[in-house]
């Protein structure tokens, strides 16, 4: 992190909820265009200025959610993308916030200027954006103070608002604004590794263009997946001239005298609508006042509903809430046809496609915070179960088989370089999250209705790929885990933990379904000799222990042949090159699987196979660190535990790794939350209950937070000695929550009127 980034410059004038840029930093614009990026789970932007000057280093691009168009093939092939349907692309959206401002005759341009008074200040109570800019020409003496301030409606996610306010302070004169979006803006394709080209790609074809009525508009199809994407500007404060041009240009230019002393405003509104939208698009009314406090009372809600209160480290608090913030405005409340891009809304590295980690790291919070975000995640599996079996063709198999990276379509797979004929995991962890969703929420009517055709489909695939061997044992050949720049090969041990659980899962929840059950089976062909294979098949499956370290898995056949060394100094450009003869692993693999199916160990076995793993582990993935805090949490390694907590969840607002400029790592902000609550509260979803056991970082003296847990809303207080939960709603009569060695049932927390006291 530069010098300049510290805790005090980030909260504006003490106020914890607001990250603030004090001072003009042309050194620090791309890293604040990430920080400041805005979304509403349907679009989004980065955190681009106004005026386009050239005055230091941006990226001014926004981005369509669930929106994909066909890449041309030079992009395919610099992916080597092999499949036998196209390769996908997320679109972007065009400039829509940018504006030219011509003050008495000069251009407004930080180029070359250094403003009296310059702070930007994201609001995490409602992401607003907001600009504060004071100028004095050199020549004339001319001062002016310019207020930019803008959001992306929750409560219309159709809907982007943009207010630009100048106050000439010793002058009088004309002001002139100019906005123009062109339409037709090129998609920068990015592939994931930097060093291959950026590829400017037309995925926008303009339609029609119109300028009527003050409201400019531009109808356009994206490229080979033909949805229709339509934007349309007018102002809603303040006047101006609108005119288009049929290649796709659309402006909106306004004249104005203004005065020493006086504010003058104007207000534009934006609104984007595409074919894939599947309910009505509301009409915008009022102005910037009122559409904000409607967007401030959906924002106030999930606040209450997620929120993480601590007392101790103001730094701390800034990273938990920055992440939980960044979940909240990534989330598809709005619909279940689409999924969180992995790089959010701040920039298009990966095509903007959607990652097996989705599942794992994100859901967790959801299902417990906002449980119709996580339901939408996962019925976005539901609908593109056919690509998931048309995945599974490509790989000789049956059933179907998710893709490990993958697109809003139709579920085929995108991963690039052939990973795809070995990355299988995520089959296994998308059956798990769907099983750890339904036991937090209680929605078995999802499961039935909705889960069981991807719990039998996917069981499907595992059966056609799995093997008896002589042993008496099934094995799993050719796959490899989430270390996947490992060899693959047989036996994978993170893979064939998971497909043993999925499988498990499988079985449990088509056994409990009854008539529904019957119905689904019926249409599947789905016997009943089939169904209690899945649970023979899991019970036989091969998952091989490192030699003298009982009941700790092995992570694949070929890692114990590589020459152990210490690899504390060693960079990540030596572990591309020493990867194979070296036991060092990229990213958290085995240790993953024992902190996800924590109750298939001992806690001393997740000690040994920490201990073992942890020495060997680079993180150079950005998931990695965030599992190592929760795992060394489990183990009572506290301090440790802390330390990862602090390195993974600054990743992005400390820009630990200079890594910020390429966007917000979504996965890894999910990581904060779960690092918080699952690893520091010890909270997990257990057969029949919710359990806690807290092991506070020291830095703490209390936290305070809301989960939902089966319907019943749990407000949450805790220090290192004891606990609060307050419990309100109705929810399952069954739910139990245990704390500890104490074991409550919630339905009779009204003898506690609404609060349970436990000391530990």
């Amino acid at each position: 992190m530069s010098e300049n980034l510290t805790t005090e410059t980030w909260y504006a004038q003490g106020d914890p909820w607001v990250l603030s840029q004090q001072g003009w930093d042309t050194e620090q614009s791309i890293y604040f265009e990430t920080i400041f990026s805005q979304a509403n789970g349907y679009m989004g932007t980065r955190g681009y200025r106004e005026e386009n000057d050239n005055a230091a280093p941006t990226l001014r691009e926004g981005y369509l959610g669930g929106v994909f168009a066909d890449l041309p093939q030079l992009a395919r092939r610099l992916v080597i993308h092999d499949y036998p349907w196209p390769s996908r692309q997320m679109v972007s959206m065009p400039e829509i916030f940018s504006a030219w401002i011509i003050l008495d005759g000069d251009a407004f341009s930080l180029a070359g200027v250094q403003p009296e008074e310059f702070t930007q200040s994201l609001d995490l109570r409602n992401g607003l954006l907001t600009r504060s800019v004071t100028i004095r020409d050199k020549e004339s003496g001319k001062a002016t103070k310019l207020r930019f301030s803008r959001f992306f409606s929750a409560a219309n996610v159709h809907l982007a608002v943009q207010k630009i306010e100048i106050e000439p302070v010793n002058w009088s004169g004309s002001v002139e604004i100019v906005w123009d979006y062109d339409v037709s803006q090129k998609t920068i394709f990015r592939c994931g590794d930097p060093a291959k080209t950026h590829l400017p790609c037309p995925l926008l074809a303009v339609k029609s263009t119109s300028a009527e009525g003050g409201v400019v508009r531009g109808e356009t199809e994206t490229v080979g997946t033909g949805h229709q994407v339509v934007f349309s500007s007018r102002l809603l404060e303040g006047k101006a001239e609108a005119s288009c041009t049929p290649a796709g240009m659309l402006s909106h230019v306004a004249s104005a005298e203004v005065e020493a002393g006086h504010v003058s405003t104007w207000v534009r509104a934006t609104v984007v609508e595409t074919s894939r939208d599947e309910q009505p698009v509301p009409e915008v009314f009022g102005g910037f006042d009122s559409l904000l406090a409607e967007h401030d009372a959906v924002w106030a809600e999930r606040w209450k509903a997620s929120d993480i209160e601590i007392d101790g480290c103001d730094h701390d608090q800034a990273l938990v809430r920055f992440g939980i913030f960044s979940l909240l405005q990534i989330a598809p409340f709005h619909a279940d046809n689409l999924s969180v891009p992995a790089r959010c809304y701040a920039y298009n590295r990966y095509n903007g496609l959607y990652f097996w980690d989705g599942e794992i790291f994100l859901l967790p919070f959801y299902q417990f915070c906002t449980p119709e975000a996580g339901r939408n995640l996962l019925n976005f599996r539901c609908r593109t179960l056919p690509g998931a079996k048309e995945n599974a063709k490509l790989l000789g198999g049956q059933g179907a088989i998710f893709p490990w990276q993958g697109d809003s379509e139709e579920g085929l797979e995108q991963a690039p370089w052939g990973l795809y004929e070995y990355l299988w995991h995520q089959n296994a962890d998308i059956v798990y999250a769907f099983d750890q969703y339904a036991r937090a929420t209680g929605d078995e009517e999802f499961m039935m209705n909705e889960g069981l055709e991807v719990l039998a489909e996917t069981a499907r695939f595992w059966l056609s790929k799995l093997e008896l061997g002589e042993d008496g044992k099934y094995h799993l050949d050719g796959t490899v885990g989430p270390d996947e720049a490992e060899e693959h090969g047989p036996d994978n041990g993170y893979t064939c933990l998971m497909v043993q659980r999925s499988l498990q899962i499988s079985h449990r929840w088509w056994t409990k379904g009854g008539d529904i059950a019957t119905a689904v089976a019926a249409r599947l062909e789905l016997g009943g000799d089939e169904i209690a294979e899945w649970k023979v098949v899991a019970s036989k499956l091969n998952i091989p222990e490192v030699p003298g370290c009982p009941g700790v898995p092995l992570q694949d056949a070929f890692f114990l042949q590589r020459k152990p060394e210490d690899i504390s100094g060693m960079t990540v450009d030596e572990y591309w090159k020493r990867r194979g003869e070296v036991q060092v692993i990229k990213q958290a693999d085995i240790v993953l699987a024992m902190y996800l199916l924590e109750d298939n160990f001992s806690c001393d076995e997740i000690r040994r196979g920490y201990e073992f793993y942890e020495p060997k582990t680079l993180h150079v993935s950005s998931l990695s660190l965030n599992t190592h805090s929760m795992v060394a949490a489990i183990i009572g390694k506290k301090q440790e535990a802390y330390d990862y907590f602090r390195r993974a969840a600054g990743l992005d607002l400390d820009n630990l790794r200079n890594s910020t400029k390429d966007g917000l790592h979504a996965a890894s902000l999910g990581g904060v939350w779960q690092m918080t609550i699952p690893g520091f509260m010890g909270m997990r979803v257990r057969e029949d209950h919710l359990f806690f056991q807290p092991a506070l970082p020291e830095a703490w003296q209390e936290i305070r937070f809301p989960i939902r847990y089966r319907g019943w809303q749990l407000n949450v207080t805790a220090t290192s000695n004891d606990w609060n939960v307050e419990v309100s709603g109705e929810g399952a009569p069954d739910a139990v929550m245990v704390i500890g060695e104490e074991r409550f049932v919630l339905s009779e927390s009204r003898l506690f009127e609404g609060s349970l006291c436990i000391e530990k």
